[in-house]
């Protein structure tokens, strides 16, 4: 496995996350089109309405099922992630992969350091040697070094 297609798996759950945090807010502004902006006819010369009246309804099936669909693709991320991240022995390089890639929301390197004791760059280098490993268990080249 290469570099790239580790980095890919860690940084998945990531871009999920963010799917599902942009599925969310079209999900809650299509529950606000249903729940609000009522038209009332019981004024004349109201005119308002047009099309079909179950269009917000159909929206919100729609965004209900997208927020459905981005949720399934995080956990299913995060899982290939942990799992890939489980392949390594050293708990330090574990714990460094799982709070940057996995944790949500995930911990900065400062953060890292702090929670293991160790220097921040320390932290980084545990993160390359972790990356590496994962690549030698997958039987890809080790290439260059990731920062």
């Amino acid at each position: 496995m290469t570099k790239e297609e580790v980095l890919c798996i860690l940084e998945a759950p990531g871009w999920a996350l963010q799917d599902v945090e942009r599925a969310y807010e079209r999900y809650e502004r299509a529950y606000s089109r249903c729940t609000g902006g009522a038209i009332r006819y019981d004024k004349e010369g109201t005119s308002g309405g047009g099309g079909d009246p179950d269009m917000p309804l159909i929206i919100f099936a729609e965004r209900s099922t997208e927020l459905d669909i981005a949720k399934a693709r995080y956990k299913a991320a995060k899982q290939r992630a942990e799992s890939l991240i489980g392949l390594l022995e050293d708990w330090r390089k574990r714990a460094v992969l799982t709070g940057r890639y996995v944790a949500a929301p995930a911990l900065t390197w400062p953060e890292l350091a702090e929670t293991l004791s160790v220097s921040e760059r320390q932290t980084y280098r545990m993160k390359n040697d972790a990356i590496d490993a994962l690549c030698v268990l997958g039987g890809g080249p080790v290439l260059a070094a990731v920062s």
